[in-house]
């Protein structure tokens, strides 16, 4: 832990000992963060689903996410730079808010700790049985969990090291998966990337207002945890820039890295078929 020192550039009133040394670099902050988003989890989880309910309406349903996440990590990275604090959401809420609404936001925060990693963890273990059919699923989102529990706590540094590993392998995945959809693409396919069409009624429909709007909510979640680089700003080296540049640089990866693989997804209809039928979790 580094001496107490105040923030320049805030205000006395908001002012905060630092009590953390910054250790992580910019690139470990970026690397948790993307991990955070997860882009193999969204592209075959969130993406498949919304291949299967808006049809190549996907692509632009993500598109118009990105625009809107773009909108809010321009906020979070103001927020990460003004106040550099451990804690993230809650922290920031508390010392803007006041403490009531720190708490609320805690909670939240808690909660979504609590249900998005278990979430991606089932999903995880879904996978796993393509490979090891006798393995259940939630058996194998509980080791999971307590590896990431194991890692989490073996420090900063070495979290982000391993996790760069891993999220090397996962962008990988995504490369390959989109290299093989782009060699076998049918590039008359690629006027409904605009003019998106869904399957209804025994044939190819029109993708409405209603229909886009849900898949632009499903493109929001995809993205979601961008605001993760705040948590890390009292660890990172050069907070008024690196936060910043944390924020922005994992968004930008992960839009990038999940419309390539939707674009790829509608081109082929082969691969659109087995990311729309992949199930996110299945119940026993």
């Amino acid at each position: 832990m580094s001496s107490p020192a105040p923030v320049a550039g805030v205000p006395a009133g908001r002012r905060y000992p630092q009590q953390l040394a910054r250790r992580l670099k910019v690139a470990g902050n970026l690397t948790l963060t993307l991990a955070v988003i997860g882009p193999a989890a969204s592209v075959f989880a969130i993406g498949g689903l919304a291949l299967r309910q808006q049809g190549s309406g996907a692509f632009l349903a993500f598109v118009i996410a990105a625009v809107i996440s773009g909108c809010l990590a321009v906020a979070w990275a103001e927020l990460g730079v003004l106040y550099p604090t451990a804690g993230g959401l809650y922290g920031i809420v508390a010392r803007v808010l006041g403490r009531r609404a720190g708490f609320l936001a805690l909670v939240l925060q808690l909660a979504l700790f609590v249900i998005v990693p278990s979430a991606f963890a089932l999903a995880a273990g879904q996978y796993l049985t393509a490979v090891w059919p006798a393995i259940s699923p939630r058996a194998a989102a509980l080791v999971l969990l307590a590896a990431a529990t194991a890692l989490a706590v073996a420090g900063i540094r070495f979290n982000a090291a391993v996790t760069a590993a891993l999220l090397a392998l996962e962008l990988t995945i995504i490369l390959v998966v989109s290299a093989l959809g782009l060699a076998n693409a049918d590039w008359s396919r690629a006027g409904t990337l605009l003019d998106p069409v869904a399957s209804g009624g025994g044939g190819a429909a029109p993708v409405g207002l209603r229909m886009l709007l849900a898949g632009v909510v499903l493109g929001l979640g995809a993205y979601a945890g961008y605001g993760g680089a705040v948590i890390f700003s009292e660890e990172t080296r050069g907070p008024r820039r690196g936060v910043a540049r944390a924020v922005l640089g994992a968004l930008g990866v992960a839009v990038v890295a999940e419309l390539l693989a939707i674009a790829v997804a509608v081109g082929t209809g082969l691969l659109m078929h087995r990311l729309a039928i992949a199930p996110a979790i299945r119940e026993e």
